[in-house]
């Protein structure tokens, strides 16, 4: 309940705010109380509980807390990524639902190959190197999106993407693979 209570509040803020009210409002600061408070309960009945939803001492543990911490951090780029890079291509564009998806096509190629390739190299040199290079690999992609403008050839866009795709492939499955 104290985790559905914050994760909401969280949630209606970050969707609401700045559209339904102010970022420096009064319903700004309560929401981020709510969150603050419920979200800090919930992390004190876990913590306290013989059998936790979520055991917070795992990420006492580098080799959890860090995969999982990057994986966040990577998960927000491909969000961000497959929601914003379609609505450019419609509205900035001014192309199709359809050439829109085909533009995120690459990063469907490129994390299978991406997790092949880093599976092979995760037996021989170890999860640090590859998931380095993935991580590094993503930045440096996400990086170069702000300099698509509206005439960038479509093929830097595919490249960038694919780019990306791989980032993923060897970071976000090594650091799976790291994890369990």
């Amino acid at each position: 309940i104290t985790f559905t209570i914050g994760s909401t509040a969280l949630l209606y803020l970050l969707l609401s705010g700045g559209s339904s009210f102010q970022w420096n409002s009064v319903m700004t600061y309560v929401l981020l109380v709510v969150v603050i408070l419920f979200i800090g309960v919930f992390i004190r009945i876990q913590m306290k509980h013989p059998v936790p939803l979520i055991p917070i001492k795992l990420f006492q543990n580098r080799e959890i807390l860090i995969p999982n911490l990057v994986s966040f951090l990577a998960s927000i780029i491909l969000i961000g990524l497959t929601t914003y890079i379609p609505l450019w291509i419609q509205n900035v564009l001014h192309q199709g639902a359809t050439f829109s998806g085909f533009i995120l096509l690459p990063m469907s190629i490129g994390w299978p190959l991406g997790a092949t390739i880093g599976s092979r190299y995760l037996i021989k040199v170890g999860p640090k190197p590859v998931s380095l290079i993935g991580i590094s690999l993503l930045t440096l992609a996400s990086l170069t999106l702000p300099l698509i403008t509206t005439s960038s050839s479509i093929w830097m866009m595919v490249g960038i993407i694919f780019v990306m795709g791989l980032g993923f492939g060897l970071s976000i499955t090594t650091f799976t693979i790291v994890v369990q």
